[in-house]
Parts: C-alpha cells; structure tokens; sequence
C-alpha cells in the first residue's frame, strides 16, 4: 500500500508544471552594445522579483562612481519569449534566448537593440558583479585624472 501511495504521489509531482524558469530573484547586468558607430560604457542591471523589479545604473557625483538604484514600484511581464515593462516613452524587453534588450517606440513603434545582458542566478552573484563594474569604471575614471593638478 504504501508502494502505491509513494508512486502515486511522485506522478503527481511530476504532472504539476516545474517552476525552474522563473525569473524571481535572478538579476539581468545588461552592457551598452555600440550604437550607430560611438562606443559606450553604459550598464543596467534589473533585479527580479515577485512580478516587481529593481533597476540599478552608475552615475559619477564628486569624482565618485556610485551604484543608483532607482526607486521603482514596476512591474514586469514573461511570455516563452521575452521579459517586459513600460516606461513613460517606450517598452523595453529582453529576448529570453538571446538575453539582447529592445526599446520599441510608442511615437513610430521603432525598435532599437540597446544592450547585451548576462544573468545572475541570485541576489548575492548579481550584486557582486554591479560592485566589480562600479570598481572597474571607478578605475577607470581615477586614471583619466591622473594628470590633474588639482
């Protein structure tokens, strides 16, 4: 009897759809690609969770390369294709096979690929990598000051 319930209860746990590619709690470090021939070294990151996500930037304030996190209460959208939200101008979306995020215009419905993106599996490996990026641009910028007098 006890057999049968055991069999029972795993083609039961087998027939329930997996939850293994879910987005919650993974992270999207997404860099800049080149846009019409000038080079950028912009990066986004988009933490997932509970239907919400946070978005994260660099911005430099007093020779200082700071991670900003906007204060957002968006929400994000999946089919099997694609990750989405709105903003006030566009929609931006990731292609969920090729990880390139997308802008499409409201005004002319145009489509511009933006960034390239990379996953995280966690909060903790995602958050690493946006300190490296804030390390590495904060190097950067501390040697273009290397030959100031002041």
């Amino acid at each position: 009897m006890k057999k049968i319930l055991l069999i029972t209860l795993i083609f039961i746990l087998q027939s329930i759809p997996s939850f293994g590619n879910s987005i919650d709690g993974k992270g999207l470090v997404c860099k800049q690609i080149e846009l019409e021939g000038v080079k950028k070294d912009s990066y986004e990151g988009f933490l997932f969770g509970d239907e919400t996500f946070r978005e994260f930037s660099f911005d430099r304030s007093n020779d200082e390369v700071r991670l900003k996190r906007r204060t957002t209460t968006d929400y994000y959208h999946t089919n099997k294709d694609q990750i989405w939200w709105r903003n006030d101008t566009h929609i931006e979306y990731v292609d969920r096979k090729t990880l390139n995020l997308i802008q499409r215009f409201y005004s002319d419905g145009r489509e511009i690929h933006t960034h390239r993106c990379m996953v995280y599996e966690n909060r903790q490996l995602f958050m690493k990598e946006l300190h490296r990026i804030r390390h590495f641009k904060q190097k950067i910028y501390n040697e273009s000051l290397r030959d100031n007098k002041i």
